[in-house]
């Protein structure tokens, strides 16, 4: 390849022309002989030349005028002597597209991805060095901007003018922007109709009601607020308003469509089993078929076309029952004693009177329904469960206990209580005290002589102390009345009590001493018994003479009528199932020194025997017992015995011993426990046994309460 280059150094003031004669080349640039133009800026530059046989370096100061000379440079350019540097291969610009000056090679750009033409300047790779020559000036060009005109080139750069984007209209703001290039943005609060600005609110003067509304459209008349050119564009109040325009002034008005409407109370189609309806978002009435709901299976709803009500009716064979159907003869899950009876109700549960059922009671037998639908049973006699169904058993005298094991009510009297008779005190309902006076009828009298006074007091019927409605006479229970003096004997007498219930005398004074039974030694008085009845008795026939012995005969004397004479007794007797007792007591009569038999009170009931034992008596009477018809006590005693009935004391409370109870049990500690009494007097000892005094009758003693406890 070769060059051109100078010889000399060429020094350019201001612009300068250059006037050098090009020969065919190499053909990498292809330049055309003949003499080129080339414009530089101000400067100082220095050209070499270099051949193939160069050093390629240096300058022609260095290397010698003659070698400049001898490649043949013009003289037509003023070369001062100068060592400015050779201008690069870029300063060296073509004078057009057709025409382009060989580059420098002196300094090398290495090729890369960046080495391509652009507008004003072509660039190419050289043995691996990026060289670029600048397009001649106003080669025109495009620079790429939208925002630009035609541009042309300038020192190998696009020059191009800014582009003109004034539309004009003073309502549009005009830009330019790399992406759209010119624009022409309308104004806030304007339209463009037709190439014009119109402000908004602005009316056309060709149109009534047009007017510019930015806010519907920007480009385009819009209907003017409460103007109309149609019956369309009239507002409607409501779905029932025909809108109306009137075309010349733009204003609207209303009438009401035919057949419209506004609410339900104007829709009725006359029929009662309809329901009527307006539909308010057309204005149209509705009639649809009222819905009676069927109220269960058996309750078919229907319309009543008279009345528009709904009635319900249920299938016969039913009862409906909270909303349930019962086929007849249907029981109440939750009560027997309640059933489905259509003839009687369809629509409540019917009594099955009659039927059989269960109360659920134990004191309760041949449980029936009754006609209030529940279910009763008749009472068991004496039934209980609790001590609380035993109290209308209980008074003032008893206490009722229920034994559950039989769900009976054993009663038991308190003892010494009443609450009626002659001799019970109803305040505390206790017995009266023996001899308390019970009746006002005189049953005896009594005398006295209290010195030379002769006394009597009455004798009143009294109570025994042991029995409230005995108010016996006899004279053990007699209440005495106060002593009043009936007779006052003389000084030459003595007062003399001739014998029991006799009025005393004033006999002579005497002494009876050694004439018992016959006139005394001073023969004034009379020691006979019948001196008591002629008055004539000695003062001291009664002391020497009455009585010398016997049961009632006392000091001398015989005893005052009703005093005791013998044990008090109690008889047993059987009234059917009912035990009765009595109690008795024989007194002195006072005109006997021999006790006289035993006066019996009434008979009381003891006890009354319950179902499944009998009443029983002993051979003399002393004692009675309801006693098992079934069952023994061999080898029992003071537990159960064959047969459910008992052993023990206690079942003679109850009225459930065994028929042997007292052949087996009473008389002895049959089967008593090898326990001991010690310590335990009048309680229950070790082993269960008792240590009481009635131990010994119930046949339940300790082994040893004999001597523990007499």
């Amino acid at each position: 390849m070769r060059s051109l280059t100078y010889s000399r150094p060429v020094t350019l003031i201001g612009l300068a022309a250059i006037v050098v004669t090009l020969s065919a080349c190499g053909s990498n640039y292809e330049l055309e002989s003949g003499t080129t133009e080339i414009f530089v800026e101000p400067g100082t530059w220095q050209f070499e030349k270099s051949d193939s046989k160069g050093s390629g370096g240096g300058n022609g100061a260095e290397t010698g005028g003659s070698a400049g000379d001898a490649a043949g440079a013009t003289d037509d350019v003023a070369l001062p002597a100068t060592d400015a540097a050779a201008p690069t291969t870029d300063a060296l610009a073509a004078t057009d597209l057709g025409d382009r000056a060989e580059p420098d090679v002196g300094a090398c750009t290495p090729c890369d991805a960046a080495c391509q033409d652009d507008a004003c300047t072509l660039r190419s790779c050289v043995e691996g060095c990026c060289q670029a020559v600048a397009m001649a000036d106003s080669v025109a060009c495009d620079d790429g901007d939208p925002c630009t005109g035609e541009g042309s080139c300038e020192a190998g750069a696009c020059k191009a003018p800014p582009l003109a984007c004034d539309d004009g209209l003073g309502c549009t703001v005009d830009a330019c922007t790399a992406e759209a290039g010119c624009t022409h943005a309308l104004q806030d609060g304007h339209c463009l109709i037709e190439g014009q600005c119109v402000a908004d609110g602005e009316g056309s003067a060709g149109a009534v009601c047009a007017v510019c509304n930015s806010a519907l459209a920007t480009d385009a008349w819009s209907l003017a607020t409460g103007c109309c050119q149609q019956d369309a564009d009239c507002p409607t109040a409501g779905v029932c308003d025909q809108p109306v325009c009137d075309v010349g002034s733009g204003t609207c008005s209303t009438t009401k469509k035919l057949g419209c409407c506004e609410s339900d109370t104007a829709c009725d189609d006359g029929d009662l089993c309809t329901l009527d309806a307006c539909e308010l978002a057309t204005g149209t009435c509705k009639s649809t078929p009222k819905v009676c709901e069927d109220a269960s299976a058996c309750e078919p709803g229907v319309c009543d076309a008279s009345t528009g009500a709904c009635a319900v009716g249920v299938k016969p064979g039913f009862c409906a029952i909270a909303g349930t159907c019962v086929p007849d003869g249907t029981s109440n899950p939750a009560e027997p004693c309640l059933r489905c009876h259509s003839l009687a109700s369809q629509t409540t549960w019917s009594p099955h009177i009659g039927a059989p059922c269960d109360d659920n009671e134990v004191c309760t037998q041949d449980d029936t329904c009754t006609e209030k639908g529940s279910c009763l049973g008749q009472p068991k006699a004496n039934c209980c469960k609790s001590d609380v169904d035993c109290a209308p058993l209980t008074d003032a005298c008893t206490t009722a206990l229920c034994l559950q094991s039989a769900h009976v009510c054993v009663v038991n009297a308190k003892a010494g209580c009443c609450k009626e008779g002659a001799c019970c005190d109803l305040a505390s309902n206790t017995l009266k005290a023996s001899g308390t006076m019970c009746a006002a009828n005189i049953v005896a009298f009594e005398y006295q002589c209290v010195g030379q006074a002769a006394q009597r007091r009455d004798l009143y019927p009294g109570c025994t102390g042991q029995s409230a409605s005995v108010c016996s006479s006899d004279a053990s229970f007699l209440f005495a009345g106060n002593w009043t003096t009936v007779q006052t004997c003389s000084s030459d007498t003595t007062c003399t009590i001739a014998g029991s219930g006799q009025a005393p005398t004033c006999q002579p004074k005497g002494t009876c001493a050694g004439a018992c039974g016959g006139t005394a030694s001073t023969g004034a008085c009379s020691c006979a018994p019948g001196c008591e009845q002629a008055g004539t008795c000695c003062g001291d026939y009664k002391a020497k003479c009455a009585c010398s012995s016997g049961t009632c005969c006392d000091s001398g004397l015989f005893a005052a009528k009703g005093k005791p004479c013998g044990s008090s007794q109690t008889q047993y007797q059987c009234s059917g199932q009912t035990l009765q007792k009595r109690d008795g007591a024989a007194a002195c009569n006072g005109s006997s020194a021999t006790c006289p038999a035993v006066t019996w009170g009434t008979w009381k009931t003891a006890q009354t025997c319950p179902s499944g034992t009998t009443c029983t008596v002993n051979a003399t009477k002393t004692s009675g017992s309801c006693e098992s018809t079934a069952g023994s006590c061999a080898g029992k005693c003071g537990g159960q015995g064959s047969g459910a009935c008992w052993c023990d004391g206690v079942c003679k409370e109850y009225g459930d011993c065994c028929k042997d109870f007292a052949g087996a049990c009473a008389g002895s500690v049959c089967g008593a426990p090898a326990a001991s009494c010690n310590g335990k007097c009048g309680g229950q000892g070790a082993g269960g046994c008792w240590c009481d005094s009635a131990c010994k009758t119930l046949g339940d003693c300790c082994a040893d309460m004999g001597p523990c406890c007499p």
